[in-house]
């Protein structure tokens, strides 16, 4: 059986989508966050704020990462070891 190198795969594939997905979305918040978007009032009611910004914290983007890494590589396991025989 080659379940190390099938956990090893699944979690190498999580974590560079993970990496990608996090690098995408700080730059589409950045994008956002530098664009200084004047919002409706009922939005800012909301806010409590007349902008739009975003933060990326990136203590959030890795915890972020190693969250997906770790339920795809448990879903890999569970998969492996439950997979029914047909």
């Amino acid at each position: 059986m080659n379940r190390p190198v099938f956990l090893l795969e699944s979690l190498v594939l999580a974590a560079f989508g993970a990496v990608a997905s996090v690098v995408v979305g700080a730059m589409a918040a950045g994008v956002l966050s530098f664009a200084n978007i004047d919002l409706p009032f009922s939005v800012q009611l909301f806010l409590m704020s007349d902008t739009c910004e975003l933060s990326e914290l990136p203590s959030v983007l890795a915890g972020a990462i190693a969250l997906i890494a770790l339920v795809t590589a448990a879903h890999a396991l569970a998969h492996r070891n439950f997979r029914l025989h047909t």
